[in-house]
């Protein structure tokens, strides 16, 4: 284990981390339309009509049985689903942090890069965490080895600039990964039990 002044500055991971998602949003014109894609997109304008119908029909039905069928199809099963061609029956958590993304980069971006700028977000807090946990025990530079190797696998830098539940599926379980190993070295029982209930909400998320 490294000592504490070998290890990495909070502000480095930060800093690593900004460097690779911007990476993949500077890139993510060079990539093509993935198949899933539309699937999601569609799924994430349904979950935003929801929210916008929400002030003109009122809380009460909107969160009827009918009003949530409408627009959040995962809930029925495929032959109940009417006028949905993209339905999709993933949870909706990849879907509310696309729109997330949607809603700060639409100003700068269109429908589809904006869509995306979620999973660049998240890639780019993987790489800082895996830096920042590599670091804090094997110093600077094995956690930059750690980042730059995650950065640099095809497959997941790839999955990086497309709007599907790849890189947020992945992203969590890395983190809740990372938290639970804090939580196995940490000496303050206090902070274990943190940091272990933080590992379980990522899981289970």
């Amino acid at each position: 284990m490294c000592s504490s002044d070998l290890g990495p500055r909070r502000w480095e991971a930060w800093l690593l981390g900004l460097l690779a998602a911007a990476v993949v949003v500077a890139t993510s014109r060079d990539y093509g339309f993935a198949v899933d894609e539309a699937t999601y997109l569609w799924v994430c304008r349904q979950e935003r009509a929801w929210f916008a119908e929400l002030g003109e029909r009122g809380l009460q039905e909107s969160l009827s049985k009918e009003g949530i069928a409408r627009r959040w199809h995962f809930l029925e099963p495929p032959a109940a689903v009417v006028d949905a061609p993209h339905s999709n029956f993933n949870l909706p958590l990849a879907h509310h942090l696309m729109n997330a993304g949607w809603a700060v980069g639409r100003l700068a971006l269109d429908e589809l890069r904006a869509t995306r700028l979620s999973a660049a977000l998240l890639f780019g807090c993987c790489a800082g965490a895996v830096y920042a946990a590599v670091g804090s025990q094997y110093g600077r530079p094995a956690g930059l080895f750690s980042a730059v190797a995650l950065v640099c696998s095809p497959r997941i830098f790839g999955h990086a600039h497309f709007a599907a539940t790849e890189t947020p599926l992945s992203a969590l379980w890395t983190l809740a990964l990372l938290a639970a190993d804090r939580a196995s070295r940490s000496a303050d029982p206090r902070e274990a039990r943190r940091r272990a209930l933080v590992a379980s909400l990522l899981t289970a998320a």
